[in-house]
This record gives structure tokens, sequence and C-alpha cells, in this order.
């Protein structure tokens, strides 16, 4: 009696644990995915220097970069880290 009603019990625990951790919101973490950033203009290659030594860099527009930095931000402090570590608080320049 134990062994054919045992395994009907067993696959209906398996699939409820796995069906509630996956909706649990602590196990997900942040859904990347949920926002695609949009740049205004594609960015370009261009070639800087650092000091004194060339490199490769990108240029793209300062409103989109502005945009990448706060998305981060956000996504730093929607994980749980504190707003100094995400770097979220704006520093005012001294006198």
């Amino acid at each position: 009696m134990i062994g054919r009603g045992s395994g009907r019990i067993w696959r209906g625990a398996i699939l409820l644990g796995t069906l509630l951790s996956a909706c649990s919101p602590a196990v997900r973490g942040y859904d990347s995915t949920a926002r695609t950033i949009r740049l205004r203009e594609a960015p370009v290659e261009v070639a800087c220097w650092i000091g004194n030594r060339p490199h490769e860099c990108i240029a793209v527009l300062k409103q989109d970069w502005q945009t990448v930095v706060i998305s981060y931000e956000a996504m730093c402090v929607q994980l749980g880290g504190s707003a100094a570590n995400c770097h979220t608080q704006v520093e005012t320049p001294g006198p």
C-alpha cells in the first residue's frame, strides 16, 4: 500500500516545492531583464590618451551615460546595497 501512493505524493511534493521556490522573490533576486536601457545614440570607438599612454575608448552621450549609471545604482540598492555602497549619494563640490 505504501509503495503505490507514495510515488504520487513525492512527485506532488517535488512539483509544489519547485513552484514555490521559483515564485519566491528572495530566490529569484533582481530580474535584470525587466528593464532594457535604450541609448539615444550608438557608442563610438575613439582613440584617447590617459596620462601619456594611448587607449581605445568608447564615447557615449552624457545623458545616456547618466541613464546607465542611475540604472545600475538602482539595481544595486534593490539587491540590498546601501546608498553609500551603491554610490547613490550626490556629492556637492566644496567651497
